[in-house]
């Protein structure tokens, strides 16, 4: 970069996803229209959440609109991966749908000498999908709840490991004693951190 003032903007930033409770920022009506600059030219590399590239590219593209000069490269592997890209400084930018741990942002902190930058920029939602050829034709939250977490918050008093955990599974299911088959997101990825978060706060009168 031969903007200096630009690369150390951009290095304090980590973007994150908002959990679906964030209310919507208000700009500062006091902050003056954004004044494009000259002289800006180099590389910016974003690693990290793969739930945010699609808005990191759109971000990008009108970026490079405005300075053409500047070569912005994206990559979505998780969530966990824009901490160690940031502190090693391969990255600039750290998008996560999830927030920072307290152990990554003391890691950033022992090397920068400040804590990095959080900027929500949106909000991250999940959703389960039921195969086709399941014969159920729906799941409470409850039983989602007995099935994915471990608190159990929803209001089963045990979990369900097998179809046969559930009286009402054994009479739509023939196979009872298989377990159901889940597909989850990588280890890497704020989806999981999400979903712990669920399990924290879950309130069956707004679940």
């Amino acid at each position: 970069m031969k903007t200096k003032s630009f690369v150390t903007g951009l290095a304090l930033a980590a973007v994150t996803a908002a959990p679906l409770a964030a209310q919507l920022a208000q700009v500062d009506a006091g902050i003056a229209a954004y004044q494009k600059t000259s002289g800006i030219s180099g590389n910016v590399n974003s690693i990290g959440s793969d739930t945010l590239n699609n808005l990191m590219t759109f971000w990008a593209e009108g970026f490079q609109k405005q300075y053409p000069n500047v070569r912005v490269q994206i990559e979505g592997k998780g969530s966990s991966t824009a901490p160690p890209a940031l502190i090693s400084g391969t990255a600039q930018l750290g998008p996560m749908s999830r927030a920072m741990k307290a152990e990554e942002i003391d890691e950033f902190e022992k090397k920068y000498g400040y804590k990095p930058t959080a900027i929500r920029v949106a909000v991250d939602g999940l959703a389960v999908y039921v195969n086709k050829d399941c014969p159920l034709e729906e799941l409470t939250m409850a039983q989602v709840d007995a099935i994915f977490s471990k608190t159990r918050k929803g209001g089963s008093k045990r979990p369900i490991s097998t179809w046969a955990d559930d009286t009402r599974f054994m009479v739509t299911y023939s196979g009872a004693s298989q377990m159901p088959k889940m597909e989850e997101t990588e280890a890497s990825s704020g989806s999981r951190e999400a979903r712990s978060l669920t399990e924290r706060y879950w309130s069956p009168a707004t679940s």
